[in-house]
């Protein structure tokens, strides 16, 4: 399939649709035909793998003109057409993902090849075995080759040799004899993907995946053993990690010698996955510990605005109108008091941050009366009843920024990159089903306008109702993990996370946390992003406390953060977008992409703390270090110990498998 297809022989058109090979629709049909005569299945997936395509553009309409074509039996024809139309609405998007990503990490990994052949003898003569003639210069023979494009007509083989090898007397290699080590280098790149054990001079080249570069990867390693009950015992700590990984390590060792499941263990996962938490225990005695918790405390949050404090006393001044003492409350002078605004406000708002606030203020309290005129939060009530209000005050929060909250048991992408990489590496099952195109469930996903779609993914936030504190802890490690792989996918497009970071909430019935997770040197870090705890109002009689409890600011700053981060994130995103082509030629000048700094957090706010007191400074690895990758673990299976090969189940996502 390496070579292209001559079509001027054949006397038909061919496809150009994939670089570097030619086919013939006949060709595509006579495929189509011989998967039907032999009873097998025909689908996008097959006809991809078989042909190559790794871009939907490429490979849909071609496809479409095989299972409509007349030569296929016209009942087979229209059950094929409604079969691929379902299956490109459920997991056309996530397929063709996929084999844009293994395509590229292909592309690198026989970039890296060619790096070392170029420079082994040893293998360029085992491989690539032309006697005693020169070999056409690469650069030259990619040009032409390549793209299947023949040689140049002006340009001979032997211009093509380096002058000290010429010879006269010696004849030089034919094209096809150019094509013939092209063909063997195709050799070499197979039997690299196919044993690639068996040369020692490139087992560096396995290591591309974020698993296998963790510093983390013999802890991995371990509890994926004791998962498949397998002997194991506990890993000692390398030595060519870097300090904070040291003491991660250290601390993830001896949570798992305490403990006798290590599926319990979640603080571990969190650990093995680059993350210091310092909301939790297992965050805390570390050497950036007292720095991540200190920088996470979020001053515009702590902020109380003039105009908007002013408002509030309005609010409580229309709930009782006869005075605070008379304890005579007034739901509908307070409702009187919010539409009238509301009709003011409606052309003005935007005129001023104050203004724009306001009405903000405005629009949540005129949601939170009807909530409580239609007794929304009556008993019994349900995690959607919360999840469905929380969305409602965000998305208010957010309306017209470019940002937008989705509840609704949204699967993250980024979550099911880093679920595949465990599968592929340990051959076990990271869910409860048998799908490999896993991501997790979440109640609400943050997205971003990317190409006139909200598909870009900045963040999730987690609810649950009146629940235990244990419950919670485990909701709040997965949250974390979940949002430290939506992190690792931005910081790859080029945003700096550690100067553009979310802050994540996490809500609990009708109250809410909030935490911030950002990159401390080469690990994350979480920490508390106020110290106040919001809330809404389920009864009219919390109304007066609600009022006075700061909430409404404390949001307000968290919809200013938010917003710059989704704008930085926004940028980044549309800045990459899916390229046409399978591989994009290098760019001598790769523009760089300049971030202000933040101004979602106050500089006054950094005089309550004494700067001679702070983390020791930061002083970069040695060279010996071992740089590791971003990787983020989520639990692997108990019981299934299916092979990823295996897999048959079409599922687009897993369960949201207890919390793990």
């Amino acid at each position: 399939m390496s070579e292209n297809i001559n079509s001027e022989d054949c006397g038909q058109t061919p496809n150009t649709a994939l670089p570097g090979k030619l086919y013939l629709q006949s060709e595509f049909i006579t495929w189509a035909q011989g998967r039907i005569a032999s009873g097998l299945k025909i689908s996008m997936e097959d006809f991809a793998q078989h042909f190559g395509f790794n871009e939907e553009e490429n490979a849909d309409p071609i496809y479409q003109s095989v299972i409509k074509s007349t030569e296929i039996p016209i009942a087979t024809r229209q059950c094929l057409m409604n079969q691929y139309k379902t299956w490109r609405g459920i997991h056309g998007e996530e397929f063709w993902a996929e084999r844009k990503s293994l395509h590229r990490i292909r592309v690198s990994t026989k970039k890296a090849v060619g790096e070392i052949v170029e420079g082994s003898d040893a293998i360029r003569e085992h491989f690539i075995n032309i006697g005693s003639r020169s070999i056409v210069q690469p650069d030259l023979l990619n040009a032409s080759l390549s793209d299947g494009a023949p040689m140049p007509a002006t340009a001979s083989v032997s211009d093509t040799m380096p002058r000290e090898h010429s010879d006269p007397t010696t004849s030089m290699p034919s094209v096809s004899e150019v094509r013939n080590i092209q063909k063997r280098q195709d050799d070499l790149f197979d039997a690299l993907d196919n044993d690639i054990d068996k040369f020692d001079a490139l087992e560096e080249i396995a290591e591309w995946t974020p698993v296998q570069s963790s510093p983390f990867y013999e802890v991995v390693q371990y509890i994926y053993d004791k998962v498949k009950g397998k002997p194991a015992s506990l890993p000692s700590v390398p030595t060519d990690i870097s300090t904070n990984h040291r003491q991660m390590f250290e601390k993830a060792v001896d949570l798992l010698r305490k403990s006798g499941d290590v599926m319990r263990e979640k603080e571990v996962f969190v650990l093995v996955s680059g993350i210091i938490n310092t909301v939790t225990k297992s965050g805390l005695g570390l050497r950036l510990t007292e720095r991540i918790a200190r920088e996470s405390l979020q001053g515009c949050m702590m902020y109380r605005p003039q105009a908007v404090t002013q408002l509030t006393t309005d609010l409580l001044n229309a709930l009782y109108p006869d005075g605070d003492a008379a304890f005579a409350m007034s739901i509908p002078s307070l409702q009187s008091f919010v539409y009238t605004k509301l009709a003011e406000d409606t052309i003005k708002w935007r005129r001023t941050k104050d203004e724009q606030e306001q009405y903000v203020v405005l629009k949540l309290m005129n949601q939170i009366l009807l909530w409580l005129e239609h007794c929304h939060f009556e008993r019994p009530v349900s995690e959607h009843v919360y999840v469905s209000a929380w969305s409602s005050i965000f998305n208010t929060l957010f309306a017209s920024g470019g940002l937008r909250v989705i509840p609704g048991e949204l699967g993250s992408k980024a979550s099911k990159h880093f679920r595949q990489l465990t599968e592929q590496e340990f051959g076990i099952k990271s869910s409860t089903t048998t799908t490999t195109r896993m991501a997790r469930k979440v109640d609400q996903t943050l997205r971003v306008m990317v190409e006139g779609a909200w598909s870009g993914e900045v963040a999730i936030f987690e609810s649950k109702p009146v629940v235990s504190d244990a419950t919670c802890e485990k909701q709040h490690n997965k949250s974390i993990r979940l949002n430290s792989a939506i992190l690792n996918n931005l910081e790859s497009h080029g945003l700096d996370i550690s100067r553009w970071y979310p802050i994540i909430a996490e809500t609990r019935a009708a109250s809410a946390d909030f935490y911030t997770i950002r990159k401390y040197e080469d690990v994350l870090g979480v920490g508390r992003a106020t110290i106040q705890k919001c809330w809404i109002p389920t009864h009219s009689s919390q109304l007066k406390g609600f009022l006075r409890s700061g909430t409404m600011e404390a949001l307000l700053g968290f919809r200013q953060h938010l917003l710059h981060y989704a704008s930085e994130a926004t940028a980044v995103l549309s800045a990459n977008p899916p390229s046409p082509f399978p591989v994009m030629p290098p760019s001598p000048q790769i523009p760089i992409i300049q971030y202000k700094e933040s101004t979602s957090v106050l500089l006054a706010f950094e005089s309550l703390y004494d700067s001679s007191v702070g983390s020791p400074p930061s002083t970069p690895p040695p060279s010996n270090i071992k740089r590791s990758k971003p990787f983020v673990m989520f639990s692997p299976c108990k019981s299934k110990k299916t092979k990823v090969e295996d897999s048959a189940d079409d599922d687009a996502y897993d369960h949201d498998d207890d919390l793990e």
